[in-house]
C-alpha cells in the first residue's frame, strides 16, 4: 500500500538507521499540521522562472500551492527545498505584504545535491 499526497507539498521523516520496508517507516503527511518535535524536510513545487523583482519564488499564485498551508510550514523551521523537475535548491518562505508567499532561495545550492543511484550509461549490445 502506497501513500498518496498532493505533489506540491511533501514532508519526509525517515530514520537514517532503518530502510524502509513496503510498509515504509518513512512519514509522509501533507494532511496534517507540521510538527516542530519531529524532524523532517519539506519539499515545495515551484517554478524557477517565476520570479518576484527581488529574485524570490512566488509561490502563492501558483494554482498548486492553492491547498499549500505556507504558514505552518514556515513556522516549523524545517529545511526546505524548492524543486522543479529535477532541479533542487535550498531555501525559506518568507510572507511578501504584496505578492504573499514566496521562496527565498539560496542559489549557490543549486545543483549541490546529489542523486543515488547515479545513473548509468547503457551499454549498446
Amino acid at each position: 500500500m502506497r501513500c498518496r499526497e498532493p505533489a506540491s507539498v511533501r514532508r519526509h521523516s525517515c530514520s537514517p538507521s532503518r530502510q524502509p520496508s513496503r510498509r515504509s517507516s518513512c512519514v509522509t503527511s501533507s494532511a496534517r499540521r507540521p510538527s516542530s518535535s519531529s524532524s523532517g524536510i519539506f519539499t515545495i513545487k515551484a517554478d524557477f522562472n517565476h520570479l518576484d523583482g527581488s529574485g524570490r519564488l512566488v509561490l502563492s499564485d501558483l494554482v498548486i500551492h492553492e491547498q499549500t498551508p505556507f504558514e505552518a510550514i514556515a513556522a516549523s523551521g524545517k529545511p526546505i527545498l524548492f524543486v522543479q523537475g529535477e532541479d533542487v535548491v535550498q531555501g525559506r518562505l518568507v510572507n511578501d505584504a504584496i505578492r504573499g508567499w514566496c521562496g527565498e532561495a539560496d542559489w549557490d545550492t543549486q545543483d549541490v545535491l546529489q542523486e543515488y543511484p547515479q545513473p548509468a550509461l547503457a551499454r549498446a549490445g
